[in-house]
């Protein structure tokens, strides 16, 4: 079968421009996955991002790789109230009251470190 050289070049330009939405929106992600806190007090400072999409971006991605990836389990458990904690610390970022260098950035915990939310891996055991 052979291809004119107008639809060749059609199916080309297709071909690349399906790459570059693909690697675009690839490297979009990548980005905010390799973000450095700076970068995402940046982000949030300019309206970019708030705390919750980081969130939200981080709980996909959590999703994606132990749930439907290679199931490798990363994480004991996830704070039930991480939306509503983001949300509120979104609200006071609106209000200018950062509280300091890490206000909205999402972090991970080993379990034997106590905390006030409603983790029950936390702190440890006396067993």
């Amino acid at each position: 079968m052979k291809i004119g050289q107008v639809s060749y070049r059609l199916l080309v330009n297709a071909v690349a421009l399906i790459c570059i939405f693909v690697i675009s929106s690839n490297s979009r992600a990548f980005e905010l996955e390799e973000a450095t806190i700076a970068d995402l007090q940046e982000g949030m400072r300019k309206g970019t991002y708030t705390s919750r999409s980081i969130v939200e971006m981080y709980l996909k991605r959590v999703e994606e790789i132990d749930k439907r990836g290679p199931a490798i389990r990363s994480y004991l458990e996830i704070n039930p109230d991480a939306l509503a904690i983001a949300d509120q610390l979104d609200q006071e970022r609106r209000d200018e009251q950062i509280r300091g260098p890490l206000h909205g950035i999402p972090v991970l915990l080993k379990d034997s470190i106590d905390t006030a939310d409603k983790l029950s891996t936390t702190g440890g055991s006396y067993a």
